[in-house]
């Protein structure tokens, strides 16, 4: 049974036709047919030679905009590398050489690039870019001397180093040198005045590949759209002669398609269903619209939900955790968990009973506290209850409810095997706090962990002053 509202509107479509006089798009396109075939012919001879000068205009272009993106392109890799090798000197971090390797010896956006000049054979702008990717392919030697002293210097074990970095050979005088010596050397390879002056030169030759891929796109620009220009104005009668029959098009169009439309959009911007009114084609797309638009609902609920939430148990995530932390902890309670000595497990009994036995710390976490609190899986076997509205009069309710979930999780059921926790609280209203919140809850577990762990402690007051623990 239609809505009112719906009635209204699947009967505008018939008062439309009534009002236009009974014309149909058929017939309407068929006079129009007719007009546009006897104009086109006359346009034809205008047209080829307008698209001839046009081509060569839009290839002139085309080269211009895809040389250009080519040389962005090498630019862009180049710092992207001096990027990856600077991080990792600075850091130590081997994802940053790994993703060095990945550009060099994957994606290759220079080795592209300079494929691509080499194809167009433009011996000016090829000799620019041939000269940057020799200075380039310079740099590369002092970055892979950087990063194998960077990496000797870090202690980081060679099987993770790229085969490139291992198979570097150092000069006799770097091996002797200390890791300190090798981090500093290491660090000017990449930062120094020479690294730098080899960049500028990179640039510099870049520049002159831009200014003279310029200076060639604006002459040939030039010439084709003289000609281009000449020939449109012999095209301007015949198009106005086509104006007419345009806007009478326009006029129907308007009648019997571009209204539905307009109400549609409408509905769009209500975010309501579009009503299935007006011609086949509006019908199918609005019923297309309505199965796509509740898709589209169903799958953004998905990945909101897969966003904020662990995969395996269901709590929400360190990223949701982090957030929280970032917007600030206040009159609230932070108690930090960690699974006892899990690696052990996981070697005894699998990653599947490890698994299960995260799923059952999570449920058992989730039950154990309120519906408003916030329980995280940070990773691994790291959990985290974030609980608002909470202080330090609530020490004991705290106790009650760790020392509960503990006393659960240590009995062997389901055919899992015990577990014990070691869990730090700090509260917002600490006195003293040495850190934030989740610096002094880590104090706190960190002294239970120094206690043999399998208990828990509240952070109170001081780094010098231990977080008071209990077995549970």
């Amino acid at each position: 049974m239609k809505s009112r509202d719906q009635e209204s509107v699947s009967d505008r479509p018939k008062e439309q036709t009534a009002r236009s006089g009974g014309i149909r798009l058929r017939m309407v396109n068929f006079l129009m047919i007719i007009a546009a075939v006897v104009m086109s012919f006359l346009l034809l001879i205008s047209t080829y030679r307008t698209t001839s000068a046009y081509t060569e205009m839009r290839e002139a272009t085309d080269t211009y905009i895809n040389c250009n993106q080519q040389m962005m392109n090498m630019q862009d890799a180049s710092d992207y590398l001096t990027e990856q090798v600077r991080s990792f000197v600075v850091t130590g971090d081997i994802d940053c050489m790994k993703l060095y390797f990945e550009e060099a010896d994957v994606t290759k956006r220079r080795d592209t690039a300079v494929a691509y000049f080499q194809i167009i054979s433009d011996d000016v702008l090829f000799r620019y870019i041939e000269n940057a990717m020799r200075y380039s392919t310079e740099l590369m030697d002092q970055e892979y001397h950087a990063m194998k002293l960077a990496a000797q210097a870090r202690k980081i074990e060679s099987s993770l180093w790229p085969e490139t970095v291992r198979e570097y050979p150092l000069p006799k005088e770097d091996e002797n040198l200390s890791d300190e010596e090798k981090l500093t050397k290491a660090t000017e390879l990449v930062f120094g005045e020479t690294y730098q002056s080899v960049k500028r030169d990179i640039y510099d030759q870049v520049e002159k590949g831009v200014s003279a891929l310029t200076d060639q796109t604006r002459t040939a620009q030039v010439s084709s759209s003289d000609r281009l220009l000449k020939l449109l104005r012999e095209q301007y009668m015949l198009i106005a002669m086509m104006l007419l029959s345009v806007f009478f098009m326009v006029i129907i169009t308007l009648i019997l398609v571009i209204v539905p439309l307009n109400r549609a959009i409408g509905h769009i911007k209500a975010q309501q269903q579009i009503p299935a009114v007006g011609s086949y084609e509006l019908q199918y797309l609005a019923n297309t619209y309505n199965q796509m638009a509740e898709m589209k609902k169903k799958e953004q609920d998905q990945l909101s939900y897969e966003a904020s939430h662990d995969p395996l148990t269901g709590l929400y995530n360190r990223s949701v955790f982090t957030r929280m932390n970032e917007e600030g902890l206040e009159n609230s309670a932070l108690l930090l968990v960690d699974i006892d000595y899990f690696k052990g497990i996981n070697d005894t009994y699998g990653h599947t009973v490890g698994d299960m036995i995260l799923k059952k710390v999570a449920d058992t976490l989730q039950h154990s506290f309120r519906s408003e609190d916030y329980v995280c899986r940070l990773g691994g076997d790291e959990f985290a209850v974030i609980m608002v509205h909470a202080d330090s009069s609530l020490k004991d309710l705290i106790t009650g409810k760790v020392t509960r979930a503990a006393q659960m999780l240590r009995a062997e059921a389901d055919g899992l095997p015990g577990v014990t926790l070691s869990i730090g609280i700090a509260f917002s209203d600490r006195e003293n706090p040495s850190g934030d919140l989740y610096h002094d809850a880590d104090v706190a577990l960190y002294e239970v962990k120094e206690k043999g762990r399998n208990g828990f402690g509240f952070y109170e007051g001081s780094v010098n002053r231990p977080a008071t623990g209990e077995t549970v």
